[in-house]
C-alpha cells in the first residue's frame, strides 16, 4: 500500500473507534472501496488469493493440503471441523497468526443440490445485502449475535413454518462465506464479479416436494438479491451514490461487516508503514542462510 490510499481511511478521526457497540449512526464505506482496483486484494490474500489448493489423504489417514504446483511441495495449515468440512489457513509461519478457533470457535455445532451464478458486482455489496435484509420485521423476526469473525442470525418462526419445515439458522463467515441450508460462497474475479457457489443439503429422508419447498425458495429469493445488487453496482459506477449513516440498531450486521472491512485494511496498513513494506501474509519466506 502507498500513501496515495491514506484518503481511503479518512472515515473519523480514530479508524479503530468504528466498532458495533455505539449507538451513535456509523458512516457507511465510501464508493470507491466497492469499485478501486486497488482494493482488490489488500486482505482477501489471507484466505482467497487464488491459489489452487490440492488436498490429500496420507497412508495414517491424515488430511493435508499443499499449493497445486508440482514444483511447491509446502504444506499449508489445515484444520477439520465437527463436521468434516475442510478449513485452510495460507499462513507462512509454522503457527498462524489467526487461529481457526479466533474466528470460528463452535460454529461447526451449530444445528444446520450445488449451483453457481456469476454476480457481475463487488462481493461487499452481496455480503452488505446478504446481512441487511434480516432486519426486515416483514421478512423475519430476527436476533443476531455478533461474534469475532462472524454473525449468527437467530430467525424466529411461526407455528405453522415450524410446521413446514421453514426454521432458519445462518451464519455468515468473514469475509465472503454463508451458510443457512447450504454452503454459500463468493470469491471475488476482481473489484466488481465473483461466482457465488452454493451447496444445498438435503435429509435423505425428505420428498422431493419438502426440498423443493426449501431449495426453490431459496433460489428465488438468491435471484431477487441478485437484482439488487446489480443496480446498487451501477449506481457505484456512475458515481449515484453517497455513504450514509447505518442505524446502529436495525443496521447492526451490515455495520459489523463493514467496520470489520475497515479494521482489517487500516490494521493492515499500520503494520506495512510501521515496518516500510508491504505484507504478503501468504508469501514464504526464504530461510536466510539460503
Amino acid at each position: 500500500m502507498t500513501t496515495k490510499k491514506l484518503h481511503y481511511f479518512d472515515f473519523s478521526k480514530d479508524a479503530r473507534s468504528s466498532g458495533v457497540s455505539t449507538m451513535s449512526p456509523v458512516r457507511a464505506l465510501p464508493a470507491s472501496w466497492y469499485t478501486s482496483e486497488n482494493m482488490r486484494w489488500l486482505f482477501l490474500t489471507h484466505s482467497s488469493p487464488g491459489f489452487d489448493i490440492l488436498i490429500t489423504r496420507d497412508s495414517e489417514g491424515n488430511v493435508n493440503a499443499s499449493p497445486k504446483d508440482q514444483d511447491n511441495v509446502l504444506l499449508v495449515h489445515v484444520k477439520i471441523d465437527v463436521n468434516g468440512f475442510i478449513w485452510i489457513n495460507l499462513g507462512a509461519k509454522e503457527t498462524p497468526e489467526v487461529a481457526w478457533e479466533e474466528h470460528f470457535r463452535d460454529i461447526d455445532k451449530q444445528e444446520r443440490h450445488t449451483y453457481s451464478i456469476d454476480g457481475h458486482y463487488s462481493w461487499k455489496i452481496l455480503a452488505d445485502n446478504f446481512n441487511e435484509c434480516y432486519h426486515f420485521p416483514n421478512s423475519y423476526l430476527l436476533r443476531q449475535y455478533l461474534k469475532d469473525g462472524h454473525i449468527q442470525h437467530r430467525c424466529v418462526s411461526t407455528p405453522e413454518q415450524m410446521e413446514m419445515g421453514l426454521n432458519t439458522a445462518s451464519t455468515y463467515y468473514f469475509p465472503m462465506t454463508a451458510m443457512v441450508v447450504s454452503i454459500q460462497t463468493f470469491p471475488p474475479n476482481g473489484p466488481s464479479s465473483f461466482k457465488i457457489s452454493y451447496e444445498i443439503y438435503r435429509n435423505k429422508k425428505s420428498s422431493e416436494a419438502d426440498f423443493r419447498l426449501i431449495s426453490d425458495t431459496y433460489a428465488r429469493v438468491v435471484g431477487e438479491d441478485k437484482a439488487l445488487c446489480i443496480g446498487a453496482q451501477k449506481n457505484l459506477e456512475r458515481n449515484f451514490f453517497t455513504n450514509g449513516a447505518l442505524h446502529p440498531t436495525y443496521e447492526k450486521t451490515p455495520i459489523f461487516f463493514q467496520s470489520t472491512v475497515r479494521q482489517v485494511i487500516t490494521e493492515h496498513f499500520d503494520r506495512e508503514k510501521s515496518e516500510g513494506h508491504e505484507i504478503w501474509p501468504a508469501k514464504r519466506s526464504l530461510p536466510t542462510n539460503a
